[in-house]
C-alpha cells in the first residue's frame, strides 16, 4: 500500500514536472507570437506556482523583503492609476494585472532552484530556438524576406518571424546572452558546449548588426567584450 502511495505520489512529481518544463520551454515562442500568448504564458506558470505553493505550503516567497517592496510599487502604481487625469479602464486593469510579473519572479526562483533537472532541458530548448532566429536573421539579411515569407516593412529593418514588428535585436540581445550565462556558469569540459558558446557570442552582435537596431547594437557590442 505504501510503495502504491509513493509510486504515485512520484508521478505526480513527474507530470508536474513535465508541465513545468513545457511552459518554461515554450515562452519564447510565445514573446514571438505576441503579446497575449506571453501573458497566458506567464498566468499559467503563476497558476501552477500558486497551486504548488498550497500543496507544499510554501510561502516563504511571500515574506522576504523583496516581495513586499514590488507590492508596494504595485500598489503605488495602482493608486497612480486612480488618479491619473486620462484614467480609462484598460489603464487600470494594466496596473492591476502587473502582479503577474511580481509572482512570476518568484515563480522563475522556486521551479528554477526545486527542479534543477528541469534548467538543462529548458535551456536546450531555448539555445534551439535562439539559432532558428538567428538563421532566419541572416537568411533574410541575404534573401530579402524570412524562411517563412516575411518581408519587412522597413527596407534598412529586420523582421524575422514578428510580423511586421522590428523588436528581432532586442530579441536577440535578451535570448542570446541569458543563454550565454547560463552557459558559462555550468561546470562542463564537452566540446560541444564550448562550440556553442563561442558560436553563440559571435553571431548575436553580428544578427544584431544585421537587424538595424542601433541601440541594441550598441549594448550587444559592450556585453561582447565584458564576456570576452
Amino acid at each position: 500500500m505504501l510503495s502504491v502511495k509513493l509510486q504515485n505520489l512520484n508521478n505526480y512529481y513527474q507530470i508536474q514536472s513535465y508541465i513545468i518544463t513545457f511552459f518554461f520551454c515554450i515562452l519564447p515562442i510565445s514573446l514571438i507570437v505576441g503579446n497575449l500568448a506571453t501573458n497566458i504564458n506567464i498566468l499559467l506558470i503563476d497558476i501552477l506556482f500558486i497551486i504548488i505553493s498550497f500543496n507544499k505550503k510554501y510561502w516563504t516567497w511571500s515574506r522576504k523583503k523583496l516581495f513586499l517592496i514590488l507590492i508596494i510599487l504595485w500598489i503605488y502604481q495602482i493608486i497612480n492609476s486612480l488618479f491619473s487625469i486620462d484614467i480609462d479602464e484598460m489603464t487600470l486593469i494594466r496596473s492591476l494585472g502587473f502582479i503577474r510579473f511580481v509572482i512570476f519572479f518568484f515563480a522563475i526562483d522556486f521551479f528554477f532552484t526545486q527542479f534543477p533537472k528541469i534548467l538543462k532541458k529548458i535551456f536546450l530548448f531555448w539555445t534551439i530556438i535562439l539559432m532558428v532566429i538567428l538563421f532566419d536573421t541572416i537568411f533574410e539579411t541575404i534573401f530579402g524576406s524570412n524562411i517563412i515569407g516575411n518581408i519587412s516593412p522597413s527596407g534598412k529593418r529586420i523582421v524575422s518571424f514578428f510580423g511586421d514588428e522590428l523588436v528581432v535585436g532586442a530579441y536577440i540581445l535578451g535570448l542570446g546572452y541569458l543563454i550565454s550565462g547560463y552557459l558559462i556558469s555550468i561546470d562542463s569540459s564537452l566540446k560541444v558546449k564550448k562550440i556553442i558558446y563561442n558560436l553563440i557570442l559571435f553571431l548575436v552582435p553580428v544578427c544584431i548588426f544585421f537587424s538595424g537596431e542601433r541601440s541594441n547594437f550598441i549594448k550587444a557590442s559592450i556585453i561582447f567584450f565584458l564576456m570576452i
